[in-house]
């Protein structure tokens, strides 16, 4: 299961990598606010899934988190731009669930796949939401790349 949670901390870096200028943009824009609303929940994924993976949550606890997760995602206001990314989520999530309701010991190299297939899903959206993250202006670059766009050297 630790391999399955590099997947999961990949997608939350991405994601939250978005706030860097959101959180200073006080224009408040519906993608803005839906990535707010859906990195708690990503989140509380990733920690679900790393709780299961260290033995610290029984599966039936943890399916129950997921159905929840899903539930609120699901009821989560998403803007136009993002439908078709909400979906991918919202489907992975339950990729995820599905994963952890068959995980047994006869049935578990079936379920490590179905779960790393939720997490991969998770990953691809994690990064097409940076780029329009990127292409609204919403991405902070590293000095470096900065420095180099203006033709300075360090």
């Amino acid at each position: 299961m630790k391999k399955i949670n590099i997947g999961f901390i990949a997608a939350v870096i991405l994601i939250f990598s978005v706030f860097v200028r959101a959180e200073e943009n006080k224009n408040e824009d519906e993608v803005v606010v839906y990535l707010k609303e859906i990195s708690s929940i990503i989140t509380n994924v990733d920690i679900t899934v790393r709780n299961v993976g260290m033995n610290y949550l029984p599966m039936q606890e943890a399916v129950k988190r997921m159905d929840t997760y899903v539930a609120q995602l699901e009821s989560t206001k998403y803007p136009e731009v993002l439908a078709i990314k909400h979906k991918m989520i919202v489907l992975s999530f339950k990729k995820i669930r599905m994963g952890l309701l068959l995980f047994s010991p006869e049935n578990k190299e079936l379920s490590i796949k179905v779960i790393k297939s939720g997490t991969n899903i998770l990953k691809y959206v994690a990064k097409e939401i940076v780029k329009i993250a990127d292409e609204k202006g919403l991405l902070v670059k590293k000095e470096k790349e900065q420095d180099v766009e203006k033709g300075e050297s360090k």
